[in-house]
């Protein structure tokens, strides 16, 4: 199985490990499944990563429509431009890394030479807690983010689960809501802003792409070209949505994640789970350009 799963994984790693369920196809099934949830939210922050850059690009054409532009107002939007690539390029990596987290409590559990699963735990927290705090820094979020009341934070493992894989949770359950509550409320974040961009982008692009080269008296020259822009157009708003289905499933996620430290987790939540995640990938699927 490989190391990078998904957080669904580990959920159902956690729930097969408490219930002893040994069904060795279910288990792959659940597993294949579990990687969906990353390749989703992969996809869709490179799409909201593109429609930022796009927006701004509408809004210098507006502009120099308007009057000659200057070196000095194409860097002052194209920095602002710059802050959200990189917030967004750290929640990427943010989603990574606790997946790799959760990959590595799967270890914890299945193995009998658990040593080499803690010392990798201990170097993907430290780079956790490093764009956690770069991401928490950013000038875009100066209201603050990621600092809600948790839920686990008086939990108590359940007594099913013990040894290397207790130790850690019992250690870093606190860090790891967090983390989850970190990623809910940026996802949140994110999609309000790219509603406040889409309003733009929409309208101009619309125009510009779609509209007048429809009523224009000459034919679209390119008519391949022409559905595909409006096709493009018309489905922007959905990554807007999306962004805030999945930080819907986080929630969801976080309060499977104290379920499963207090035992009450079961499978049917799982598979509940795991059917929002390949919703979310289906429609990413459907957003690439």
């Amino acid at each position: 199985m490989k190391r990078h799963l998904s957080l669904t994984l580990a959920v159902v790693v956690f729930v097969t490990f408490a219930t002893s369920c040994k069904s060795t196809k279910e288990f792959a099934n659940l597993a294949q499944a579990g990687t969906t949830y990353t390749t989703a939210m992969d996809r869709l922050l490179l799409a909201t990563q593109q429609i930022e850059i796009d927006t701004t690009s509408e809004r210098f054409l507006q502009d120099d429509a308007l009057s000659n532009q200057s070196l000095e107002s194409y860097q002052g939007l194209s920095n602002k431009n710059e802050e959200t690539i990189r917030l967004i390029g750290l929640l990427r990596k943010h989603v990574k890394l606790l997946a790799r987290y959760f990959g590595l409590l799967h270890d914890l559990a299945t193995s009998n030479a658990p040593d080499r699963a803690k010392t990798a735990i201990n170097g993907v927290v430290s780079n956790l807690n490093s764009v956690s705090n770069e991401i928490r820094g950013n000038p875009l979020l100066s209201g603050g983010i990621g600092k809600g009341v948790g839920l686990i934070t008086s939990a108590i493992v359940n007594a099913k689960i013990r040894g290397a894989l207790k130790d850690e949770l019992n250690a870093r359950k606190d860090t790891i809501e967090k983390e989850l509550v970190l990623q809910e409320e940026l996802l949140k974040f994110l999609s309000e802003h790219l509603k406040h961009d889409l309003t733009l982008i929409k309208v101009t692009r619309e125009q510009r792409l779609v509209i007048d080269p429809l009523i224009s008296e000459k034919p679209i020259a390119s008519p391949d070209e022409w559905i595909n822009n409006r096709r493009s157009i018309l489905t922007m708003n959905l990554v807007a949505q999306e962004l805030t289905s999945a930080s819907n499933s986080i929630t969801k996620l976080r309060e499977a994640f104290e379920d499963l430290l207090s035992g009450k987790l079961t499978l049917d939540r799982v598979n509940s789970l795991l059917d929002d995640f390949d919703s979310l990938l289906t429609i990413a699927e459907k957003l690439k350009s």
